[in-house]
């Protein structure tokens, strides 16, 4: 019975059951079980994905704190802003291993940019946000677990950006 309570939640019903971007914010101090409430709303949301009716998607990403290892020279800026390209990088990738039609919407700002398109943040937010928008065949759900544990403002950086995919 382990986070069964948010499912009799009004502002979890209210967001499910809306047809239209909302965001769903656990919040909570380390170690209060957040990850765990995620994990009980993903597995919810995947049982009623089985149902062959059902076009909506769900993506998932784990933002660690030390997701970048392998920039040890950069600074807090150049961080934060490899730190928002991977997390797009990321999500651009599962949806478009789960949906290829969808690269449609990468072509040009690849051609544009080569191989700097993976490193720029600012495009890879703009393509993401375009691929959710091209899926017609129903909404798309992008949970993302451990925000609280990134440095300094990312993590509002990075809410900022996921409100901007809506």
């Amino acid at each position: 019975g382990t986070g069964e309570w948010i499912f009799k939640s009004g502002q979890y019903k209210k967001w499910r059951e809306s047809t239209q971007s909302k965001l769903l914010w656990l919040r909570g101090g380390p170690g209060t079980g957040k990850t765990m409430l995620a994990k009980c709303v993903a597995a919810e949301f995947l049982k009623k994905l089985d149902n062959p009716s059902n076009e909506a998607k769900l993506f998932f990403y784990f933002a660690t704190p030390d997701i970048l290892t392998d920039a040890t020279s950069a600074n807090e800026a150049e961080l934060s802003q490899l730190t928002l390209a991977k997390v797009a990088r990321d999500l651009l990738y599962s949806i478009l291993s789960q949906d290829e039609n969808l690269f449609g919407g990468c072509k040009a700002e690849l051609k544009t940019q080569g191989e700097r398109f993976f490193t720029n943040p600012n495009s890879l937010w703009k393509v993401l946000r375009k691929v959710i928008e091209d899926y017609q065949t129903g909404p798309v759900y992008i949970l993302i677990d451990g925000i609280d544990g990134l440095k300094g403002t990312l993590h509002r950086k990075l809410i900022r950006r996921i409100l901007g995919l809506m």
